[in-house]
């Protein structure tokens, strides 16, 4: 069983290996999620899930993205069609943690995905 803190720390690591280089960029470009919203990965995508965590490469600039496997999981649900507030609650349920927590955390690592051109919101 995983403690809630290695959860609530996973999740944090993982926006924030993302977030360093492009939380700016993400606020630029207007990338906004609001309820309901759903993502499908990049057509120049490709990922690899496995037990350990997430890779992600990007075709189109060469660049490779991991994540652990919370990330993996929160890539896995998002892409299956699963909109990123429903992903938060789910993790709040099974780990204990405040919903207002995991879904701002799960919204900010899909702002990441979307600004490093790894998912692409529905309709877009």
């Amino acid at each position: 069983m995983v403690a809630r803190n290695q959860v609530c720390n996973g999740i944090r690591k993982l926006v924030a290996a993302f977030g360093h280089r492009s939380s700016r960029r993400s606020e630029e470009q207007g990338v906004r999620l609001a309820a309901g919203n759903l993502f499908h990965a990049a057509s120049d995508v490709r990922s690899s899930v496995s037990k350990d965590g997430l890779v992600l490469l990007h075709i189109g600039s060469g660049l490779i993205f991991t994540a652990n496997r919370t990330g993996a999981r929160i890539w896995s649900e998002i892409v299956q069609g699963t909109c990123p507030d429903v992903v938060g609650r789910g993790l709040s349920r099974e780990y204990g943690l405040p919903i207002a927590q995991t879904t701002e955390e799960v919204a900010h690592f899909v702002s990441e995905l979307v600004s490093q051109g790894l998912l692409v919101q529905n309709g877009s």
